[in-house]
Order: C-alpha cells, then sequence, then structure tokens
C-alpha cells in the first residue's frame, strides 16, 4: 500500500512537468507554416500583426471586430504582446484597414 501512494505524488509531478514541454513543443512550428493558408499575414504589417499576436494564440480573423474594437483590443494586448508604440499604431492600422469584407 505504500508504493501506491508514494507512486500518486511521483507521477503527478512528472505529468506537471511534462506540460511546458508540450506548450513549447506546439510552438516550436514556424509561424510561417502554422498560418500558412493566410497569405495576408506574410507581408509588412499584416506579417507584424502574425508575429506579435500569433505568438500566443492564433491571430483572429481581421473582420472580426470593428475600428474601434480593434483599437481597444490591441490596447489591452499592448502589454502582454510587448508592442511598442510604432508597432501598435502600424497593427491598428492594418486591422482596421482590412478589417472590412
Amino acid at each position: 500500500m505504500r508504493h501506491t501512494l508514494a507512486a500518486v505524488p511521483i507521477a503527478a509531478a512528472l505529468v506537471a512537468l511534462s506540460l511546458p514541454a508540450a506548450v513549447v513543443g506546439g510552438c516550436a512550428v514556424p509561424l510561417e507554416e502554422r498560418f500558412a493558408g493566410r497569405p495576408e499575414l506574410a507581408h509588412g504589417d499584416g506579417r507584424l500583426y502574425l508575429q506579435k499576436c500569433g505568438r500566443c494564440h492564433e491571430p483572429f480573423p481581421v473582420a472580426r471586430f470593428s475600428d474601434a474594437q480593434w483599437s481597444r483590443q490591441v490596447l489591452a494586448m499592448r502589454a502582454d504582446a510587448n508592442l511598442s508604440p510604432d508597432q501598435e499604431r502600424r497593427i491598428v492600422g492594418y486591422l482596421q484597414a482590412h478589417n472590412r469584407p
């Protein structure tokens, strides 16, 4: 009985230690490959949007938000994405210029 109880914390610790590797492993695929079907993200400010916003989550479709909503969304994520003021301006400009169907 002692061996069974001792194995539970060890197994839990092994699972907990393997999770960061699994998460990081998912990010090992280059952004260009992850979003190859989105050619608008290949160049210029679209690429900046992909690089900064696609690091942590799949970039939202550009038409998802209005101009005002994009401004608020990028402002809210500015610190998490480590955006400079120029990058923030460029990303918001790109999103607002392309958010119409």
